[in-house]
């Protein structure tokens, strides 16, 4: 028996979302939710999401990094939110999830 695990659905444009035009944006109208945003590989997929014309939620523990990189994208016209976040802890988990049903969809 093999297990395979969740499937990401992630178009070929995002790939390369440096060469994406505002007609060329496969996951607008979706929101994206990306935890360990605050720097690293988190910073860099919240990018490409948001890139690529998704709403995009971060959350991480460092809220002067989360500003940071929620003004940098805003100053390139993207729809990005900011909340602090720590997964170990459920209640924070479930605010996140809260906010992007409530005030992202």
């Amino acid at each position: 028996m093999s297990q395979t695990g969740p499937q990401l659905y992630l178009p070929a444009a995002v790939s390369n979302s440096s060469n994406l035009t505002t007609d060329s944006r496969p996951l607008r109208g979706l929101v994206a939710v990306v935890t360990g945003a605050s720097g690293g590989m988190g910073a860099a997929i919240a990018s490409h999401l948001a890139a690529a014309g998704a709403k995009v939620a971060i959350g991480a523990r460092r809220e002067s990094r989360l500003q940071e990189l929620k003004t940098k994208l805003e100053s390139q016209g993207l729809t990005i939110r900011y909340t602090v976040c720590d997964v170990t802890q459920v209640n924070q988990v479930m605010h996140v999830m809260s906010y992007c049903i409530c005030d992202m969809s």
